[in-house]
Formats: structure tokens, C-alpha cells, sequence
């Protein structure tokens, strides 16, 4: 579909997206810290996604994290399905 509509790149972009998070996902405090280490893996997947797709994950992911609370154990069904 990308090639149709867009340059045809999606899956290079999404496979340098998914390294970047891959090489930091252990320094994210996902127990104490979640909505802040999905900003931050929003922030690697746009930087190594590139391009407008970047962005818009970026800002489909910053999003979601907003209605996640800071420690996991606190959200619920409800955060995760808001998100």
C-alpha cells in the first residue's frame, strides 16, 4: 500500500524504528515510570522511523501515554483501552 501511496519505504523505516527501542527498552522504568517510557519509546520510534510517519506515530503514541498512569499497577483495563 505504501508503494502506491506513499515512496514505498515503510518497512525500512519500521525496521530502524523497532532497532532503536529494541537497543533501549531495558533503560525504560515500564514498573514505576510507564506513561513516561512509552513517551519515550515514542520518541525512538518516530526518530528511527523517519519521515511523516514518524510524526504521526509520535504523536499517536504521546498520546496514548496520557491517559496511562506512572506505575503500572495502577492502570486498568479502562487506561489501557482509553490509551
Amino acid at each position: 500500500m505504501d508503494a502506491l501511496v506513499g515512496d514505498g519505504d515503510i518497512g525500512i523505516g519500521a525496521s530502524r524504528a523497532y532497532k532503536m527501542v529494541l537497543a533501549n527498552i531495558d533503560k525504560l522504568d515500564f514498573q514505576n515510570n510507564l506513561a513516561q517510557s512509552v513517551v519515550k519509546i515514542s520518541d525512538l520510534w518516530s526518530d528511527g522511523f523517519g519521515g511523516s510517519s514518524g510524526s504521526l506515530w509520535n504523536s499517536f503514541l504521546t498520546s496514548a501515554s496520557t491517559m496511562l498512569k506512572a506505575s503500572l499497577a495502577e492502570n486498568t483495563a479502562e487506561n489501557w483501552a482509553s490509551a
